[in-house]
């Protein structure tokens, strides 16, 4: 019985490689043929009027804050974003650095996002 045991388990091992080599190339032509989702920005029936306007996840350069936005109004081109922070900062830069203090409400330019500094109420509260 005991020399069964190493010809079950070279088997079992065989069977392993060989259960592999076949479902390998399959798992890698059917990763490479998945169509991952993209956003459809234009979607084929764009010339009818009552298709919505769509949008992508493109990223969009806008003034960072160190808390929470919890409404936004938009005037013209003037975006009011009133929240529960401190401070806000030009897009890309890191977090505690060219802070611009802001007291739970500010304004950005909502094509180029950025910081209205003409704009600085200071309030006590959200």
């Amino acid at each position: 019985m005991s020399t069964l045991l190493p010809a079950m388990k070279q088997r079992r091992g065989l069977a392993a490689l060989v259960v592999l080599a076949l479902v390998a190339p399959i798992a890698v032509y059917v990763v490479a043929r998945v169509d991952f989702g993209r956003a459809d920005t234009r979607p084929a029936d764009s010339g009818n009027p009552a298709t919505p306007p769509t949008v992508s996840a493109d990223p969009l350069p806008t003034v960072q804050i160190d808390g929470v936005v919890w409404s936004q109004a938009i005037v013209g081109n003037r975006v009011f974003a009133g929240g529960n922070f401190t401070s806000a900062r030009p897009a890309g830069s890191p977090a505690g650095q060219n802070t611009t203090p802001r007291s739970n409400l500010l304004a950005y330019d909502l094509t180029t996002g950025a910081l209205d500094t003409g704009f600085a109420p200071v309030l006590n509260a959200q």
